[in-house]
């Protein structure tokens, strides 16, 4: 009896961690979406957060981060990151974990978790307003 209620357990358990794993949704940095920042559209992924303000130079601290994680981050353009990406991030500072919030960082633009958007041409803005 023992042994069949373990069992019986068990299996709920897999069933539920199975159910619960893939229904997760994933983030997709190709799925993208329009937003106009000080007047000029950019496309960013969506379920991204992204800055309000465009780097304002090439020396920019955001913009020579950006290049040090291998990004193609330059003056005019936005940052964004990955929802999930940055809540983690923040729950590890949060708990005074920032060993780990950094590490959570760093690797991000290896996953395609975090990048910089260039802004649209008018030709580009119009031929992805006329996809949407």
């Amino acid at each position: 009896m023992e042994k069949w209620k373990f069992t019986a357990v068990s299996s709920l358990a897999l069933v539920l961690f199975m159910g619960c794993s893939s229904d997760q949704p994933t983030f997709n940095p190709n799925n993208k979406g329009i937003v106009v920042v000080e007047g000029k559209p950019y496309r960013v992924p969506l379920e991204a957060n992204y800055s309000t303000q465009p780097f304002r130079s090439s020396n920019d601290k955001g913009v020579l981060k950006g290049r040090q994680a291998g990004l193609d981050c330059r003056k005019g353009d936005i940052s964004w990151i990955s929802s999930n990406v940055q809540k983690a991030a923040q729950e590890a500072a949060g708990k005074g974990d920032v060993n780990l919030a950094a590490s959570i960082v760093l690797a991000a633009p290896r996953k395609g978790q975090i990048g910089c958007a260039h802004p649209l041409s008018k030709k580009e803005y119009e031929y992805y307003r006329g996809k949407q």
